[in-house]
């Protein structure tokens, strides 16, 4: 949690110890509020508060200010109405206390990302060859006006490998402050004129008052005014991971980004954004974590740096190079495993294709050095052929390196990410992306995620009888009955539900009143008001006291004075858990009057309560308690901590079920789950009956369970052969004692619910799946749910009515808490791997006819069929945005029936994946592009037979050197220039020295002796060709990609971008056929249309091979074809 500082951290001053003293407590001017008073406060003083963070704050300090109630006055605010619009909005508060937003971080620069990029190793390698390939081409060539060229494509290549690169995380990074931008703009509840409202924490002020639960997380430094067991972790701020009790005299200090782990409280903001401790220590690790002698940064500051006579930098002496600072939970981000896998992978790739370039480079070098102790003297032009042997070795490099493979991953990640958000997914890391593909399990909560969480009072039992409640109509039962009095009171009073005001409210129907509070108790008071006014209610029955629900106790308890002035006792009403509540109740009232819970009685709970819950309804209990007058006042302290007042005899009043129907999406989306072997196990606190009966609303149950073998049988449960039955019901009791291999072995059923369940035990049930190698996505909503969300490996919290800790604690966010969200987040999970496997099968398979040409050359000694330049041009140019493309593909009809990839085998790049690309595709093409390369030659002259051995020939430092014999020159003087030049560089075998001249230096090629200049036209037609060949071929390759076994005329084609990979690729050969200033760059000429022909039957081939292969693959599934081609 912290940074280590070689220098001991400044001890704190004891509390009550003598306040020395401070130069940055210097006197500022008050500022005048809207109304025309001011705020006498500085917002240091109130900073001060705050510091030394670890050990509690400085409580003595509030007491110099005037304590609390001073405080509150000072602030101009009031505890129970807090700040009002107006006041929340002016001018003067702001501008003396400033907001709760933190400045942006200093934005990194494209520039940084460029430099970034050139750290890597293979573009220094590229970067060294191209700069040496220049000098030599520039001073050390014959040619200097065309030697140049190689050179520069090389550092071309560097260049947009480099800007791409940079170009893509300068992307990732923007992407990635939207997302912190999101994630960062949490809600909090306030109090202002007045009434509960919900706003954003960077719409808070100083003055604020802020109401703070269970769950929740402190959104700026606050000071509590009341607290009701509240407890907080402030692991992030002391390194201590025990709860601090938090009380508005002993510990009044709440710290900003701290998170409230039970309890609930009022607190009043004191210091807000770079106020807080939380902002003071991002600003200074913002702005460098070292100081100089002078206080500067060292150059590293950025908007929003604190002063130097700052508290925070004071307690710091300059010299200390290194602070000491809390890590808070801020932003910060790395490569997905993905992208790290991909980017080893390409690492792995150019380490293969330098030691295949060292090679062909040592190789090129043994020949070339026989060749030369035969016949040859050293010269100029010697270096220079060494140097074309470097080239060609660092071309293979540039060939083996796949350098649109981490762009792809990349945008594959970034429009996933922004796909899934339009699935209502706020994908916290991008790892979940391609986490949520691999899951095989998913272990989901039943409010809310598998429900719509619209609670609606459907039901009721009291004086024996079960009730119904259809359309809020209050005639269906007698509301004059004692008990059904009672019923309604404690389900109004023992509820922290409110309604939110609106317009018009009295012309709506009360079912439609948006409410501020858990749904079950939105539901109750919605049922309440129907027969009276809720606020008429609970003010005649003001609340003294109340211990929260949690899920612990499962029930909720609080005291009130009644509105019946005959009688002074208190009356402790409690709500919760069925089974709870009637463990804690000695009675039962029936018709206005106490029973005793005799077994009788019981039964009749029992008997209802299972029939509610048989009806898919959620049932909880109801009970009341009168205090002992004598000795329970109004004014009496109530302890909730460790409660000084009774908690057990109640009298059973009844039991209220309410509706909350499955979500219309979620049995299809259950059913899509199991058909791609993904089992959904449902993790609810309801209870068993009430789970059951939806688990099989929404297809997670479809067979019996013991208890239903055993209801129909007539026999007991215990009799039922568990390998008969392949659904279960367990209950929370029973999970609480099983062990590890009772829980794997219900584990190993098909269909699951789990019952009555806690917290900790959804962990258990996690780790148990993950034991047996499930891949397992988990969704919770509690704060004491977060240890499983972590422990997941794809923790999945709810956007609506999950806590800010499960939130934080999660890899994706369900905005609108719908299970079938989930479901679309697996298949795009899936859609992830698949094409990011499709782009790297097209990007490796011209990897073979680019690497081949030299293969020949080195072997056979054949002019180059593909040049540097034109590899470069591929590479880089005309497979870039198609590979890309591949990554906005739509997902195969299939993607959801197949099961599971297993993690451990089914790795991105497999054998099958090699073999398809290099072994299958790859020759395919390499045959294209030499059967074109070989035709061009024929047809201009230039036998097959003749062109291996003949690559000297076509040496532009070898041919020609010598001019032809000038008019009036004297034939012996020519033959002396004939003479010197064949001395120092030998002519190829066959020619006449005597004879070399533009128009005789030809060489015979099967049909006539061809010039120089012909045979270099005539190569270059051949190469052009065999490049426009592999362009063509990808065109195929590229629509083979789209899919892994479905046919092409299923998938369609309407992935634009694709169309637009197809068209540029298209358009980019034709410009580097046709247009002169890429014909030199690029060393290509214009060729005739009927050489565009030669490529398109291996297209055509190319098509037909890989739709039988699917074909074979869909009629045999699990094939010898499948088995040994599909990747």
């Amino acid at each position: 949690f912290f940074f280590c500082a070689p220098a001991p951290r400044p001890a704190v001053r004891p509390s009550g110890a003598a306040r020395a003293p401070s130069a940055w407590r210097r006197p500022t001017g008050t500022m005048a509020s809207a109304d025309g008073t001011s705020f006498d406060i500085p917002a240091r003083d109130l900073s001060a508060f705050f510091e030394d963070s670890s050990s509690g704050g400085h409580p003595e300090l509030l007491e110099e200010v005037g304590g609390t109630k001073r405080l509150v006055k000072r602030l101009q605010t009031n505890v129970d109405k807090g700040l009002t619009e107006e006041q929340a909005t002016d001018a003067a508060r702001i501008a003396q206390y400033g907001t709760n937003v933190l400045p942006e971080k200093r934005k990194k620069g494209f520039y940084e990302f460029v430099m970034d990029a050139l750290e890597d190793k293979v573009i220094w390698v590229l970067l060294v060859a191209a700069i040496v390939s220049l000098i030599l081409g520039i001073f050390v060539s014959d040619h200097p006006d065309t030697a140049w060229i190689e050179g520069a494509a090389i550092l071309g290549a560097v260049a947009l490998v480099t800007f791409v690169s940079a170009g893509n995380d300068y992307s990732k990074e923007n992407k990635f402050r939207e997302l912190e931008a999101v994630k960062d703009d949490r809600q909090v509840k306030v109090v202002r004129g007045g009434e509960k409202k919900t706003v954003s924490t960077n719409d808070l002020v100083v003055g604020d008052v802020v109401l703070v639960e269970t769950g929740d997380w402190i959104p700026a430094d606050c000071v509590v005014v009341s607290a009701h067991s509240l407890e907080l972790d402030e692991a992030s701020v002391t390194g201590e991971t025990k709860a601090v009790k938090k009380d508005p005299t002993k510990a009044p200090f709440l710290f900003s980004a701290t998170k409230v782990t039970t309890g609930e409280g009022r607190a009043i903001v004191a210091a807000a954004g770079v106020n807080t401790q939380y902002g003071i220590t991002q600003m200074v690790m913002r702005g460098g974590r070292s100081l100089d002698d002078d206080g500067d940064d060292g150059g590293r500051g950025a908007a929003g740096e604190l002063p130097e006579d700052h508290p925070s930098l004071q307690k710091w002496p300059k010299n200390k190079r290194w602070l000491c600072f809390p890590r808070y939970p801020d932003g910060g981000h790395s490569d997905t495993p993905l992208q790290e896998k991909l980017g080893v992978l390409a690492e792995r790739i150019g380490y293969l294709g330098m030691v295949a370039a060292v090679v062909t480079f040592i190789a090129l070098v043994i020949r070339y050095a026989v060749q030369f102790a035969t016949d040859g003297n050293w010269t100029p032009a010697t270096l220079v052929k060494l140097l074309d042997f470097l080239v060609i070795a660092i071309t293979i490099v540039v060939v083996a390196v796949p350098e649109g493979l981490p762009l792809a991953v990349t945008i594959a990640l970034a429009y996933s990410m922004k796909k899934m958000m339009k699935d209502q997914n706020l994908v916290r890391h991008l790892a979940a992306c391609e986490t949520m593909g691999g899951a095989t399990n998913i272990c989901s909560d039943k409010t809310g995620t598998l429900t719509q969480n619209r609670m609606t009072v459907a039901h009721f039992w009291y004086d024996d009888a079960i009730w119904s409640h259809t359309s809020g109509a209050a005639d269906s039962f007698d509301m004059e009955a004692p008990t059904c009095r009672a019923l309604f009171r404690v389900a109004g009073l023992c509820n922290r539900a409110v309604f939110q005001d609106i317009e018009n409210a009295n012309e709506l129907p009360v079912q439609v009143w948006p409410t501020i509070g858990d749904a079950s108790e939105s539901a109750l008071i919605k049922w309440v008001h129907t027969v009276r006014d809720i606020y008429e209610m609970r003010a005649a029955n003001p609340k003294l006291a109340e211990i929260p629900f949690n899920s612990t106790n499962k029930y909720q308890l609080s005291i009130h004075d009644t509105e019946d002035r005959d009688d002074s006792r208190l009356l402790l009403v409690i709500k919760g858990a069925p089974e709870r509540v009637l463990k804690r109740s000695a009675r039962i009232l029936i018709n206005g009057k106490r029973r005793k819970m005799s077994e009788h009685w019981r039964q009749r709970f029992l008997g209802a309560y299972d029939d509610l819950g048989s009806r898919g309804e959620r049932v909880l209990g109801f009970a009341h308690m009168y205090l002992d007058a004598s000795k329970f006042t109004p004014d009496f302290d109530f302890d909730i901590d460790s409660p000084n007042f009774p908690t057990d005899g109640f009298t059973f009043v009844g039991l209220v079920s309410l509706i909350d129907p499955p979500r219309e999406a979620v049995p299809y989306a259950v059913r899509t789950c199991q058909a791609a072997g993904i089992q959904v196990i449902m993790v609810t606190g309801d209870y068993p009956t009430t789970a059951a009966a939806i688990a099989r609303q929404v297809n997670i149950i479809s067979d019996d369970t013991a208890a239903d073998v055993a209801k129909r049988e007539g026999i007991s449960v215990e009799d039922v052969d568990p390998a008969s039955v392949s659904a279960v019901v367990v209950h929370g009791d029973q999970l609480r004692d099983m062990s590890e291999d009772e829980l794997d072995k219900v584990l190993e059923y098909k269909q699951i619910v789990f019952a009555r369940t806690s917290p900790q035990q959804k962990l258990r049930i996690v780790e148990g799946c993950q034991r047996r190698g499930d891949v397992v996505a988990v969704t919770g909503d509690g704060v004491n749910d977060s240890p499983a969300l972590k422990k997941a490996d794809i923790g999945v919290a709810m956007g609506i009515t999950g806590s800010d800790v499960s939130k934080d604690a999660a890899d994706m966010i369900l905005m609108n808490d719908n299970f079938a969200s989930i479901v679309d987040g697996v298949e795009e999970g899936r859609l992830i791997f698949d094409n990011l496997k499709k782009s790297i099968a097209y990007t490796l398979s011209s990897n073979i006819p680019e690497i081949f040409p030299f293969i020949m050359f080195i072997l056979i000694d054949m002019p180059l069929a593909l040049t540097t330049s034109m590899i470069l041009a591929i590479d880089l140019g005309t497979d870039m945005v198609p590979a890309i493309s591949l990554a906005y593909e739509t997902a195969e009809s299939d993607i959801m029936a197949r099961r599971p990839r297993n993690a451990k085998t089914d790795k991105l790049v497999t054998r099958k994946l090699i073999s398809f690309s290099y072994l299958q595709i790859g020759v395919m093409q390499a045959l294209a592009g030499f059967f074109c390369f070989f035709v061009v030659l024929a047809d201009q002259g230039l036998y097959p037979s003749y062109v291996p051995g003949s690559a000297p020939t076509f040496d532009t430092r070898l041919l020609p050197f010598v001019e032809p014999r000038a008019e009036g020159e004297p034939e012996a003087d020519f033959n002396a220039r004939v003479a010197a030049f064949t001395a120092e560089q030998p002519l190829p075998a066959g020619l006449d020295p005597t004879t070399v001249g533009w128009a005789q230096l030809s060489v015979w090629f099967g049909t006539r002796f061809l010039s120089f200049p012909e045979r270099i036209l005539a190569l270059r037609r051949a190469q052009t060709t065999m490049l426009m060949s592999i362009v063509q071929v990808q065109w195929a390759d590229l629509l083979i990609c789209k899919t892994r076994k479905l046919s092409l005329y299923h998938q369609g084609m309407r992935n634009l971008a694709l169309w637009i990979g197809l068209i540029s690729e298209t358009l980019l050969i034709i410009a580097l056929v046709y247009l002169p200033w890429l014909q030199f760059i690029f060393f290509t000429t214009a060729v005739p249309f009927v050489y565009w022909l030669l490529a398109l039957p291996f297209t055509a081939l190319i098509l037909a091979y890989d739709e039988l292969r699917k074909w074979l693959m869909r009629r045999s599934p699990a094939g010898y074809i499948e088995a040994h081609t599909y990747y």
